[in-house]
Formats: structure tokens, sequence, C-alpha cells
């Protein structure tokens, strides 16, 4: 997800870096240099180049809101200037296209596109008001029309590969369900033996400690702990029946996770 992250920002700015550079060079011919400078339009264009270029290294959940949320303002902006803008219309397709893909409408999908398009339905109508009042409502139907003709033919034509992807993602989840079952299976058996719940005693948790950390065969475990190996051997037997092993390896797997001072 970071790549496409990445590769949206880095191509917004770019386009958007781009666009500043033209919009400055044809206001400068004909206002001068200066006003183009100070023109609210280029200004926007560039801050929004800068903040979408931020947002290509930035993991943060907020910068894939900021690379959705930013078309749906450029395309408000541009409705307002003509209320049947197809750039405005175009940058709203955007931001669903740049939401959708990063996970932004899988919660309350059916909610999120009806909001989304009442949104643009009211901006729509509001910038039509402005301009040409006659028949506002059909000019936001139509717009709103026109973006699910872009949504349904773009889910007609890669239906397949949409299918495709639902599929191997219902794969993936299964797997990784399955992966974090297994690792909380191996984390509980990780977790500590309770010896004395096993009925170990003193003599046989030193026997199993020094199993733990420096194994060894019963005449080294006889030496390091100063018994002799009867002793070591008794234990041993002992300890195999208290906690279902059948040999000095049993003991070390099975202890291995427990602490002592």
């Amino acid at each position: 997800m970071m790549r496409t992250q990445r590769r949206i920002g880095l191509l917004f700015a770019s386009i958007g870096l781009a666009v500043t550079v033209a919009n400055l060079i044809t206001f400068s011919l004909s206002d001068g240099f200066v006003a183009a400078l100070l023109n609210l339009k280029i200004n926007s264009v560039f801050f929004f180049s800068l903040l979408l270029a931020a947002t290509a290294f930035i993991r943060f959940r907020i910068s894939r809101w900021i690379q959705t949320f930013v078309p749906f303002l450029v395309g408000t902006i541009a409705v307002f200037d003509t209320y049947d803008s197809v750039y405005g219309l175009g940058m709203f397709a955007i931001g669903i296209i740049i939401g959708l893909k990063h996970g932004l409408f899988i919660r309350y999908f059916r909610a999120k596109a009806a909001a989304v398009l009442i949104y643009i339905f009211a901006i729509v109508i509001a910038a039509a008001e402005l301009t040409q009042p006659e028949n506002v409502l059909a000019k936001g139907v139509d717009a709103v029309l026109y973006l699910l003709l872009f949504g349904l033919l773009l889910a007609s034509i890669y239906s397949d590969e949409i299918k495709r992807y639902a599929a191997f993602s219902s794969r993936q989840t299964a797997y990784i369900r399955r992966l974090k079952n297994e690792v909380d299976s191996l984390q509980e058996s990780q977790k500590p033996i309770d010896l004395d719940e096993r009925g170990i005693t003193p003599g046989e948790e030193r026997i199993i400690r020094c199993l733990v950390e420096y194994g060894g065969s019963n005449a080294e475990l006889s030496e390091r702990l100063g018994v002799s190996s009867s002793t070591v051997k008794a234990h041993l037997a002992s300890i195999y029946d208290k906690l279902g092993v059948d040999n000095r390896w049993g003991v070390i797997e099975l202890c291995r996770n427990n602490q002592w001072e």
C-alpha cells in the first residue's frame, strides 16, 4: 500500500508543479510576473502539490485521506467555475478511485457512496444556481448519472479482475487468520511451565534448570550439581513422569521458557 501511496503522491505533485509553472508563465505574459506570483489559483495549485508530495512519504492513514480529499476539493472548485466542468467531475471520479484503492470506502461502502453522490449532486446544483439557475435539479442528476456511468463501466470492464482480486483477498484473509491461530497456539505452548503444579521438587527443579541452561549427560549434571549420578538418574526418571516426556530433550523443550533467579 505504501508503494501505491508514494506513486499517487508523486504523480499528483509532479503534474501539479507542471501546471503551476505553466500557469505562472501564462499569467506572467498577460498580467506580469508579480501579479502571477500573487495569483490565488496558482498558489493554491502549488500548495496542494507540495501537500501531495508530502503524502508520498508519510505513512500515517491521514496521508491516504488527503490523497482522496484533494481531488474532491479541486473538483469542487472546478465545478463552481463551470458547473458542468468535465474536469471537475473527472477529479471527483479520481478521488473515488483513490479512496477505493486505499480501502477508505470498504466499511459502510453503501453509506459512503451515497454520501459522495449526494455531495456531488448538491455541489453541481449550487454551482448551476449561481450561473444558470434553470433546471438545476436536472443538471445535478446529469452529474450523478455521469459518475455512475463511469463507475459501472469500470466495474463491467474489469469485472473478471475484480472477482479474481476478491477471491485472492479472501484466500489471503483465510491464510492470515489460520496463521494467526497457529501463532497464538505457538505462543500458548511457549508459556513457562508451572513446575509446582506438576509436583516438581526443589531438587528436581535444580536438575531441570541445569539441563535447560547447560545440557549435558548424567555425569556432567552430577559434577555440576555436586550430587551422585544415581541421584541425577532418579530425579530424571521422576521428572519425565511428572512432565509427561520421554527424555532430557523433552524436558529442555518443555521448560526452555521458564525463568530462574
